[in-house]
This record gives C-alpha cells, sequence and structure tokens, in this order.
C-alpha cells in the first residue's frame, strides 16, 4: 500500500512540472483528428526510411568491427559471443565519436572526408564483424507472450525514432549543435547554445550520422542503445544476480515507460545508461578473475560515460569505491588497481574536459 501511495505521489509530483500537454494544446490535437486519423504511405517515405536504417546499421557494424579490433588488443578471457559484442559497440561506437571530434577541431568536417574515413573503416571493421555476427546464437525468451511484449514495445519505438525530430532537447542541443558544426565545417567556440559546452560524445556520432544521411539516421544511433542495454541487463541477470531467465530483467527495464521513450528520441541518455552499466559489468568481471585487462575495459567505459554527461563523475566514484573495498585490509595491493582504472578513465574522458578548458 505505501509503495502505491508513493507512485501515485511521484507521478503527480512529475506532470504537475512536466505536463504531458495543455489545454490549448489538446484543443488543436481534438480539432485536427480528421487529419493525424489518415494514414498514407508512399514509395519515397518508404525509400527514405530505408536509406535512414541503412545508415544507422552501417554505422553500428563499422562500431562492432572497430570495437572487436580493440577487445583483441586487451585479450579479454572467458567472454561469451554476446557480452563480445556488447563490449565491442560499446567501446566501438566511443571510438567513432572520440574521432569525429578530433576531425571536427582540425576542421575537417566536410561530407567527402567524412564518407572516406567511414568507407576506410568499414574495410578495417568487416573482416572482424561479419564472422562475429555468425558466431550469434539465439538468446530470446522462451516465453511467446514476453518475446511479443518485447518485439511490439520495440517496435513502438522504433516507429518513433523513425520520425522527425520533435522532442526539446534534440532541437535544442542535441541535433542542433552538430548541424551547425556540419555547416561551419569544424567545431569552435562562439555559439550562443550553452549546452554545447556539455561532454558531447552521443553528439559527435549524430553528427556523423547526419554528414552521411541525416537527422533521422541520427535518432536511430540512440534508439540502437536501448538493445544495447537491455542485452547488459540480461547477461548481468544471468551472470551476477543468478537469475534462471535473464528476461526478466530486460522485462522490468522495458516496463519504465521513459526507456522506450527515450528510445525514440535523439537524446544521449540511452548511451549514458549502457555505459555505466557496461563499467560496472567490467568491473564485476575484474572482481572474478583479478586480471588487468578488465580493469583498462571498465575505466575506458567510465570514461566514455564521463563523455556524456557532467552528471557521470558518479560513475568514477562509485567503480573507485569498489576497489577501495575489494582492498581494504590490504590497501597497498591496491594502489595498482586504482591507478590503472584512473588512468584509463581520465586518459578516455580527458579530451571533452581540455576542449572545455581550451575554448573557455
Amino acid at each position: 500500500m505505501a509503495f502505491v501511495l508513493w507512485l501515485f505521489y511521484s507521478l503527480s509530483a512529475y506532470y504537475v512540472v512536466q505536463k504531458p500537454f495543455t489545454m490549448p494544446m489538446l484543443t488543436e490535437i481534438m480539432a485536427a483528428q480528421g487529419d493525424w486519423l489518415r494514414f498514407t504511405l508512399s514509395g519515397t517515405a518508404v525509400f527514405r526510411t530505408t536509406l535512414d536504417i541503412l545508415t544507422a546499421l552501417w554505422l553500428a557494424v563499422v562500431a562492432l568491427g572497430t570495437g572487436l579490433w580493440l577487445l583483441t588488443w586487451l585479450r579479454l578471457p572467458q567472454l561469451s559471443p554476446l557480452e563480445e559484442a556488447l563490449y565491442a559497440f560499446g567501446l566501438g561506437f566511443g571510438t567513432l565519436g572520440l574521432l569525429t571530434l578530433a576531425l571536427g577541431l582540425l576542421g575537417w568536417l566536410e561530407t567527402a572526408v567524412l564518407y572516406t574515413i567511414t568507407l576506410l573503416l568499414t574495410l578495417a571493421a568487416l573482416p572482424k564483424a561479419l564472422p562475429h555476427v555468425r558466431r550469434w546464437r539465439g538468446h530470446g525468451p522462451t516465453s511467446r507472450l514476453v518475446r511479443g511484449y518485447l518485439f511490439l514495445v520495440t517496435l513502438l519505438a522504433l516507429s518513433l525514432a523513425l520520425l522527425p525530430p520533435t522532442s526539446w532537447d534534440a532541437l535544442f542541443y542535441h541535433l542542433t549543435g552538430p548541424k551547425l558544426y556540419l555547416a561551419a565545417g569544424q567545431i569552435r567556440p562562439g555559439i550562443d547554445i550553452p549546452h554545447l559546452n556539455f561532454p558531447s560524445l552521443l553528439e559527435m556520432l549524430f553528427m556523423l550520422a547526419m554528414a552521411l544521411r541525416g537527422d533521422v539516421a541520427a535518432k536511430l544511433l540512440h534508439f540502437f542503445f536501448a538493445p544495447l542495454l537491455a542485452g547488459l541487463v540480461y547477461v548481468l541477470g544471468k551472470r551476477h544476480f543468478h537469475l534462471r531467465d535473464g528476461w526478466t530483467a530486460v522485462l522490468f527495464l522495458f516496463a519504465a515507460p521513459m526507456t522506450l521513450t527515450l528510445a525514440g528520441w535523439a537524446y544521449n541518455d540511452l548511451a549514458l545508461a549502457f555505459y555505466q552499466v557496461a563499467a560496472i559489468a567490467a568491473l564485476l568481471q575484474w572482481r572474478e578473475q583479478r586480471t588487468t585487462p578488465w580493469l583498462i575495459l571498465s575505466g575506458a567505459l567510465c570514461g566514455l560515460a564521463m563523455g556524456l554527461k557532467y552528471t557521470s563523475f558518479i560513475t568514477p566514484l562509485f567503480l573507485a569505491g569498489v576497489v577501495a573495498w575489494e582492498y581494504r585490509r590490504q590497501w597497498r595491493d591496491g594502489i595498482r588497481p586504482f591507478l590503472t582504472l584512473f588512468c584509463a578513465t581520465t586518459l578516455v574522458a580527458a579530451p571533452w574536459y581540455v576542449k572545455n578548458l581550451v575554448f573557455t
């Protein structure tokens, strides 16, 4: 009963501030119901949507292959194909974002340059990505009801992601910043949008997608982090929380209305959640195996999270706290693991904070 009362209170308090609509808006919607109930489908629209999807998938394949090359260098032990893919996507998307940042700072934000570099990365990524995709095996839920529910809600989120962007923050800075940078041909200070001084890893991916195709392709990149986050939740549920069916945890994730709502918007919240959870998952693996590559991976993923929002600072604090707790009785032995985690996090996160220092 107390939980239900708390739920009513929290939802009511939320909608007092975040009103879903106002009476004038409702009046306009009802007046135009004849228009939005009419459904038409044109060949041109289908073609445009297909190009948007293919562009997003293209960048996802490049990210997967790039991440797999990085994982090969790390030589992580005991990885299932699913875990390997999740970490590879995280590292690959992060690398693409940082590379786009470097190109922007150098003043190379030309469509021809970005296409050329993406094509070269594709040639390097495909030999790694394609064989790995063939190793994927079905991890789907056994229950038809669960499969049906997850398919339906994911399809609804995808349909929202395929629409032109209308969400507030996307139009204010997530997509507007990249658009202005592309128009200028470089990332430069002086643009009168204070949010562009935030860490902008995902905005760099948006910018790459917008240069190759457009803003809907950019939205799809954020949508892609919804299944990636679900995969992490599944793995954590099975491996570390010993659930008989990891899809139970995924159901809880997708039952939260904002998860799939955000998946249809060009925001960065799902990417932030993915990188934070991935960093924690890698650190949990380090606790079990005590091998340095897991610490480096956890730190790198933590650094990528810090490239998304300032509020991500809680992630390195949490990870450092876990390491400190592990060595609470032999603190001298914990110095090297702590420094490894710290250095990996700092090196990956540093570009955004150095950029802001120089620009301001």
